[in-house]
């Protein structure tokens, strides 16, 4: 089937205004067509090559792999001297000890898009909390709920 030279253009402007301007689908080699076609230097990119393709995924995977490493196997809070001798208890375990206060220990439960090991998380609000506690003369914690978006309260006490 031959079409008219005007429809085949016409076609060809659809095409490429249909795939943001990629020769993909293109008719331009025509002659006649209306080489000029409305589109954005943006959108008119060359086309990507395979193996600059691979390097971008190798570079994406290398992205997300030490995201994760960094967000799971690093430990960011250190114990103060004394911390490691504070311990956490139910709340019935405290009935004879005197309250010091209470504290809120914070942390990064996300890095970027990642979310943090929840283990991880919660050992570093224990440690927070343990060093809060020996700051304040207390050798006993009791933990507030569980732990919300890096976030937990913890109540101390000093029992010995």
């Amino acid at each position: 089937i031959m079409l008219p030279q005007r429809v085949l253009c016409r076609l060809d402007r659809m095409m490429r205004k249909l795939n943001s301007c990629q020769p993909k689908l293109s008719l331009r080699g025509l002659r006649g067509c209306d080489q000029a076609v409305l589109c954005s230097p943006e959108i008119s990119m060359p086309p990507r090559t395979g193996k600059t393709m691979k390097i971008q995924q190798h570079t994406l995977v290398a992205i997300i792999l030490l995201s994760y490493l960094a967000s799971s196997g690093c430990t960011w809070v250190d114990p103060i001297a004394g911390a490691s001798s504070v311990t956490l208890v139910q709340p019935a375990h405290v009935s004879q000890c005197r309250s010091v206060g209470t504290t809120t220990s914070q942390v990064k439960a996300k890095v970027g898009i990642i979310n943090r090991n929840d283990a991880k998380v919660a050992g570093e609000l224990l440690t927070l909390a343990q060093n809060s506690a020996v700051e304040v003369g207390g050798d006993t914690l009791v933990a507030e709920g569980a732990p919300s978006e890096g976030t937990q309260k913890f109540r101390i006490y000093k029992c010995r």
